[in-house]
Formats: C-alpha cells, structure tokens, sequence
C-alpha cells in the first residue's frame, strides 16, 4: 500500500469513526458532500456551494433559507474573484 492508499484509508476510518450528521450525507447515505467536491477538485468557494445547497435539502425553516444564503454568498464571491483573475467586468 503506498502512502496515498495510506491516507485515503484513514481518511475513511476517520469519516466512519466521526459520525457526520444526517444532512452531510446523501438520502441514501452512500457518500457526502465532500466525496463529490472531491471528485471534481472544486475550489474552496464552489465547494462550500455545493455543501451548503446539500445540507439545505436536509433542514427546514430558517436554517433552509440561510444554507441557501451562505451557498449564494460563495457563488458570488467565487464569480467576483474568477471576474478580477480573468480580466472580465462582470458588474
């Protein structure tokens, strides 16, 4: 096993030891949030979007609408510093 392997196991030892709660996880529990932010190497703002508009379908009442307030707050801030990196005007 080679020190990637390595790590990737513990990692998964350490999410089963953790116990994420209900709404980091998918309706059938097979995977969370992370695995996809991780399957497609998402940067740190559309990782919090992706998170956030997944922990949202889980809850209800205010807590709802503020997870789908901090996921528009990282999809503007993520659009804001891909317009300043490109050159682009984007207001």
């Amino acid at each position: 096993m080679n020190v990637a392997e390595e790590h990737l196991q513990y990692y998964e030892q350490q999410k089963q030891k953790n116990n994420s709660p209900d709404y980091y996880k998918s309706g059938d529990g097979k995977f969370e949030a992370i695995d996809f932010i991780d399957a497609f190497e998402l940067n740190f703002n559309l990782g919090n979007v992706i998170k956030y508009i997944a922990r949202a379908s889980k809850k209800t009442g205010k807590d709802y609408i503020n997870d789908l307030i901090k996921a528009h707050w990282y999809i503007t801030r993520e659009m804001s510093h891909y317009c300043k990196k490109e050159g682009i005007n984007c207001e």
